[in-house]
């Protein structure tokens, strides 16, 4: 096809695969003998994708340099565009459009389409929002709320400690967190490997950041999977020696049991400090810990549809996901009193002053 322009109706219908081969056609007319065209392109409209798909990721993680995405309002928000020529009867049309009557006769276009629908559907289809993937349930899908937990500039607070949780096995990711004053936790930085060793992942990724400005004052220690106190077949050192020889203090966390770890979690979810999360994570610097809390972390389904009781090990949701459960473990346990006060420098012990028997003649 030799085309100006394309327009893809309902793009994410479609296979991503079409966009490359549909654009690679467009401004092939008119041709260069017959003055060429004044502009071509893809126009493109949609519903809201799946967070994670390979439409998201064009919108958000790999969008090309020459596109532009734009998000409608949602049907139901205060700004939405279009109410006016929506569901309208005879007797609201004679209003003016802007009429507060008319625009209300429209949004129940939007109240309707939203009766029976689940809760993702709507997100998508309703409010315009990236929606998570129905294929599973998400782990903490009745307790964390990504506008409430997810802020923007997590700020580190110098001297304090900083807890990394750290998940071993040949992706081990890291989760900078720092407890707060008040009990609750900062996540601050995700640091994720791909397809590495433990001490590689330390040196070449993590302990460049941990002695970066940012954390510069701060105590550390990491808390991570008890499995890894297992020796090698190799070595005689286990993933904590490793982490202790790489000069990071290390403990295994209090449990490696789902349920309690889950919990740990969600108690904090669920918690609130100084009107804030007692969980706050950095948006800017843990996106793909946010995307994990907020549905790709799920438990999966069985192919008659039963929900599975453990969630998919799936990097680098899963990993960083068990990094999260350690740091909470170990704040609702206290055992971060106990790592602070075995990693804390101890002042240099005084010699007494011998005095001479003499003196006292």
């Amino acid at each position: 096809m030799q085309l100006t322009g394309a327009w893809l109706s309902e793009a994410i219908e479609m296979s991503v695969d079409l966009v490359d081969a549909i654009s690679g056609r467009c401004g092939r007319f008119p041709g260069a003998l017959e003055g060429g065209a004044t502009w071509f392109g893809v126009i493109g409209d949609t519903n809201a994708p799946i967070e994670g798909s390979d439409w998201w990721k064009l919108f958000e993680d790999d969008k090309p340099q020459d596109w532009d995405v734009f998000t409608q309002p949602g049907g139901l928000e205060p700004d939405a565009e279009n109410l006016e020529w929506l569901l309208q009867t005879p007797e609201t049309l004679k209003l003016p459009p802007e009429d507060p009557r008319r625009r209300a006769q429209g949004r129940v276009y939007y109240e309707r389409l939203a009766r029976g629908k689940n809760e993702n559907w709507i997100q998508r289809y309703v409010h315009a929002k990236y929606g998570e993937d129905p294929s599973g349930t998400a782990v903490f899908r009745g307790s964390f709320k990504r506008s409430f937990h997810v802020k923007r500039g997590g700020v580190v607070d110098q001297g304090r400690l900083l807890l990394i949780g750290q998940d071993f096995g040949r992706h081990p990711c890291s989760l900078i967190c720092q407890p707060t004053g008040s009990g609750g936790i900062a996540v601050l930085e995700e640091v994720i490997a791909e397809d590495v060793g433990l001490e590689t992942h330390v040196n070449r990724t993590l302990k460049p950041i941990l002695y970066s400005d940012r954390y510069i004052g701060c105590m550390m220690a990491c808390v991570g999977d008890p499995s890894g106190i297992s020796k090698g077949n190799f070595l005689e050192e286990n993933s904590f020696d490793v982490l202790r020889r790489l000069g990071i203090p290390a403990f295994p966390a209090v449990t490696n049991n789902l349920d309690p770890r889950i919990n740990a979690v969600e108690q904090l979810l669920l918690q609130q400090r100084d009107g804030g999360p007692a969980l706050a994570i950095d948006e800017d610097r843990c996106p793909m810990l946010v995307r994990a809390m907020n549905g790709s972390y799920r438990f999966g389904k069985t192919k008659g549809g039963l929900t599975k009781p453990a969630p998919e090990k799936d990097h680098p949701w899963s990993d960083l996901a068990d990094d999260l459960q350690y740091v909470c473990l170990a704040v609702n346990s206290g055992l971060v009193n106990v790592i602070a006060k075995r990693i804390r420098p101890r002042a240099p012990r005084q010699e007494r002053m011998r005095v001479s028997a003499g003196g006292w003649t």
